[in-house]
């Protein structure tokens, strides 16, 4: 039957299934129990973390205003701590960036600088081969055109000029200039006038003539004239011969011919002659033709003219000037004048100048059309005479040791003869060595064999042969006296030496005078002399290998230090000292000699004269007279009368020169004057004189007495 429905669902009820025992409804367990599981899910927190991320603040519903707040501003420092540090850090990897590039940079420069220093270095350096290679090849080219100029009797020189930019070898023009033995060169000489000749000369025509001799008082040095502009003598100027005709002016150029360089001697003169209507030399002075730097000189200079023609044996300026101090009328005047050299060319030839350039040579040409004198101003003021000079020293230049040794060796080979080959003077002169030779040979073993008889040792063997002594004597002499064995033959060569030049210089002393043959012997005999040890040892060589006999005085201390010691070497160097130390003193004595009493002491006049500065030297003042002239003028004047009834009175009158300052100095002057004194009792000034403190006299001009109050304060100048 039919059942009631709750009973039917009681009754039908069925049991939910048991998912956890059955695997395959795992799943469907897991859904459920996170369905039923609460939510843990933050989203407030979720959306403060996007929100900064995102860079939007949004505020949290579980703070308080206050704390709000200050959440918000640590939240706002926290972003901008952030926002530096990310700047911070890149900046600073951005410097990273850069320092890095720098490094990298100046690596690279420093690479190529190296590169283009290397490159520098090595093409310096080849290119300084190169230009050795080509001045070596250069020098030696030019060598040789020397020696062919050389062989032609010229003198190549050359100069460098630095101030001419691209040139070759060094950085300067080359200058070469080339003079020969035999073609003179042509000396400009500008005569100006001759001051004070006064009434010393009669009234007359005079000539001024220009000559070059090889010394003073020697022989004229001529040349064969191509062309007729070389004249060395003025046209005749007329002197009056009063004492009023003051100066006698020619204003002349003349162009006389000097000797070339390599020719010219240090004892070759400029020799003014003074010549009168008859030809006769009225007056006559000497100039050295160089100066210290052995060029011919140039300039302006002055030279006294002594009256009448120089005796033959004045051969020195200190003789001359010797003359005048002794007695100054025998001074005639001062001459001033002036001296140029000319270009070394005849007319029609060319002077060719060549630079050496760097890529091209370039070659000048220029024609010479004969000698362009120069213009000359008429010496009118005082300043210009005393621009003139007696001293012909160089300013600025010093005399080197190499140009005395250059100046003392010229000196030599010109009295030996050397300089002219073909003439007789060089042949007496190797006779006179091949007998100094001769005698020497004797008087050298002479003196040995004195030596050994002195110290009572037994010689052997004493003959004399053809050319020298034989002298032997055994080998048991101690140390000490073979060494005074050695020394004892040049010594008496020394002696012997000495004595003849003693002799010389006594002569000239007492006679003033010494033949020029006995001057050649003595120089002769002391050449030979400073070489006897060279001649010992050449002489003991030979002896040595002709005759087998090796105990001469070279080999001596070798025998004997090799007898006693077994080893030579020491006595060869003892020997060669002592040669030394003996050729030095024979030098000593020779050089000496030759400077003061060889040829009266010529050498060292001209030598003084070349380098002698201007106050080391008299010349007589302008106008300058002599105590005697001044007594007859006075004495003249003291008996004087004219037909008018004019006398003449002399006045004197004494200055004394003081010093405040210096209580020592004191000098004296004088004034004397000559007036001519009318009958009613007028005078006019005739002449005056000065007597300076140094003694001088001197006449002054009528025109110098009017254009000075003082008389002579402008002659007193300078005391």
């Amino acid at each position: 039957m039919f059942q009631p429905i709750d009973n039917f669902e009681e009754n039908n009820e069925e049991q939910e299934p048991n998912f956890e025992q059955d695997e395959t409804h795992k799943p469907l367990l897991l859904i459920r129990s996170s369905l039923n599981a609460e939510p843990n899910i933050s989203y407030a927190s979720e959306l403060e973390i996007d929100g900064e991320n995102e860079g939007v603040k949004l505020p949290s519903e579980f703070l308080d205003k206050e704390q709000k707040e200050i959440y918000l501003e640590n939240k706002r420092l926290d972003g901008l701590n952030k926002l530096t540090s990310e700047h911070q850090d890149f900046q600073l990897d951005i410097l990273n960036k850069e320092q890095k590039s720098r490094n990298k940079l100046k690596a690279q420069y420093n690479k190529q600088i190296g590169k283009i220093k290397y490159l520098e270095d090595h093409s310096a350096h080849k290119h300084q081969q190169r230009q050795v290679l080509v001045s070596k090849a250069f020098r030696k080219q030019e060598m040789k055109l020397k020696y062919a100029i050389k062989k032609k009797k010229g003198d190549l020189r050359v100069t460098i000029d630095d101030s001419v930019e691209g040139l070759m070898y060094g950085g300067g023009q080359r200058l070469y200039q080339v003079s020969w033995k035999g073609r003179p060169q042509p000396v400009e000489v500008r005569i100006d006038e001759c001051r004070d000749i006064k009434d010393k000369l009669i009234r007359g025509d005079y000539w001024l003539k220009v000559v070059i001799k090889d010394r003073i008082g020697g022989a004229i040095l001529s040349f064969n004239k191509c062309i007729q502009e070389w004249r060395n003598m003025t046209d005749p100027l007329f002197h009056d011969g009063k004492h009023a005709s003051k100066s006698m002016k020619f204003l002349t150029t003349l162009l006389v011919l000097a000797p070339s360089e390599i020719a010219i001697t240090p004892t070759m003169v400029y020799c003014f002659q003074l010549l009168d209507s008859l030809g006769a030399v009225v007056g006559e002075g000497y100039f050295p033709l160089i100066n210290n730097c052995f060029e011919l000189v140039e300039g302006k200079f002055k030279v006294p003219i002594l009256r009448n023609s120089i005796r033959s044996s004045i051969d020195k300026f200190s003789d001359l000037e010797a003359l005048y101090r002794r007695n100054i009328d025998e001074w005639l005047c001062n001459l001033y004048f002036q001296t140029h050299k000319q270009i070394p060319l005849l007319k029609g030839e060319k002077q060719v100048i060549v630079h050496l350039m760097t890529t091209q040579d370039l070659q000048e040409e220029y024609e010479y059309d004969g000698a362009i004198l120069k213009e000359y101003e008429e010496l009118l003021t005082p300043e210009q005479f005393e621009e003139h000079k007696f001293s012909v020293v160089k300013t600025g230049f010093l005399t080197t040791p190499r140009n005395k040794l250059s100046y003392l060796m010229a000196e030599i080979m010109i009295e030996l003869g050397f300089k002219t080959f073909k003439h007789l003077q060089i042949y007496v002169t190797f006779l006179l060595l091949i007998a100094c030779i001769w005698s020497s040979r004797y008087i050298h073993y002479g003196g040995e064999w004195l030596y050994l008889k002195a110290i009572r040792y037994p010689v052997t063997v004493f003959k004399a042969l053809a050319f020298t002594l034989d002298m032997e004597y055994p080998n048991q002499l101690t140390l000490s006296q073979e060494i005074g064995a050695i020394l004892t033959g040049q010594a008496f060569c020394i002696l012997w030496f000495i004595f003849f030049s003693l002799v010389a210089f006594g002569t000239l002393l007492v006679v003033g005078r010494f033949p020029a043959i006995g001057f050649r012997i003595i120089q002769c005999w002391g050449i030979i002399t400073v070489i006897d040890p060279i001649i010992t040892l050449i002489e003991c060589i030979i002896r040595g290998f002709v005759y087998d006999f090796w105990d001469g005085d070279s080999f001596r201390l070798y025998n004997y230090f090799e007898t006693w010691e077994g080893n030579g070497v020491i006595g060869i160097m003892m020997t060669l000292f002592l040669y030394a130390g003996m050729m030095g003193i024979a030098s000593f004595c020779f050089y000496n000699y030759f400077l003061y009493v060889h040829m009266n002491g010529r050498l060292l006049d001209i030598y003084m004269r070349i380098n002698g500065p201007e106050e080391s030297f008299f010349i007589p003042h302008d106008g300058e007279i002599s105590k005697r002239y001044l007594d007859w003028i006075c004495y003249k004047a003291r008996n004087y009368r004219s037909i008018n009834g004019d006398s003449r009175k002399i006045a004197i009158s004494t200055f004394d020169f003081t010093d405040s300052y210096d209580s020592k100095y004191n000098m004296h002057a004088q004034h004397v004057s000559v007036y001519n004194v009318a009958n009613d009792r007028s005078r006019t000034l005739y002449r005056h004189f000065v007597v300076l403190p140094d003694g001088a006299i001197c006449e002054l001009s009528q025109i110098e007495k009017r254009q000075n109050n003082k008389k002579f304060s402008d002659v007193l100048k300078g005391y």
